[in-house]
């Protein structure tokens, strides 16, 4: 399992009826509540697939109103730099966890847009 995204959005319709997954990487989550629609940038933890509902426990979720866009636009600047051999030590980047944090940073710009 990739992602919660790839759990709610149906992608696995293999898996079976009730089960627990392990969930590594960040994405968004959308969940609805009657009619309104809700966005989570959720990273890690594991999710229950029933028939009827899907339960997340994640390691990291963060709602619009949790995120502070500024910082992750600057977090998104510092890894896009490190990945491009622009930053301010020249030392040998470790490439997964330069992805992980632009991941993190572009997610969290992604879920902040949605709360205005």
């Amino acid at each position: 399992m990739k992602s919660f995204k790839e759990v709610v959005e149906g992608q696995h319709d293999e898996l079976p009826e009730q089960a627990f997954y392990m969930v590594g990487d960040i994405g968004e989550v959308i969940y609805r509540v009657g009619r309104d629609e809700h966005h989570i940038a959720a990273a890690g933890g594991f999710a229950e697939v029933r028939n009827d509902k899907v339960i997340i426990l994640a390691d990291v979720a963060e709602t619009p109103a949790d995120i502070d866009r500024a910082r992750a636009e600057r977090a998104r600047d510092r890894a896009e730099a490190r990945l491009a051999g622009r930053s301010a030590s020249q030392e040998e980047i470790d490439y997964a966890r330069a992805m992980g944090a632009l991941a993190r940073a572009l997610t969290r710009i992604l879920v902040a847009s949605r709360g205005q």
